[in-house]
């Protein structure tokens, strides 16, 4: 799927209809330029499933891990700076 979205108020909109359609398992890629939105999408659908709280970049964590009210596990990543497949392995995901 890709979608363009021209404003945040557009993109807090789709943030919450697109988290009801994720099933248990679903793997979403968001690809863009630093400074695109990318975390602040993430946020408005952490905030859709009832995750409060700070929501931050994973730029130095390279993981953050949120438990949302469903009792979903949302794992954000920056994967970008991984050399290596392997190095998940040290983020505790795999």
């Amino acid at each position: 799927m890709s979608t363009t979205l021209y404003d945040k108020e557009a993109l807090s909109l789709f943030a919450g209809k697109f988290v009801q359609q994720l099933e248990p398992g679903d793997l979403v890629s968001l690809e863009g330029d630093l400074g695109v939105g990318k975390t602040f999408f993430v946020s408005k659908c952490l905030e859709a499933l009832g995750v409060k709280g700070a929501i931050t970049s994973p730029t130095f964590t390279i993981v953050n891990i949120y438990e949302t009210e469903q009792a979903v596990r949302l794992l954000h990543g920056d994967l970008y700076r991984l050399d290596d497949v392997h190095e998940l392995e040290n983020t505790g995901v795999v």
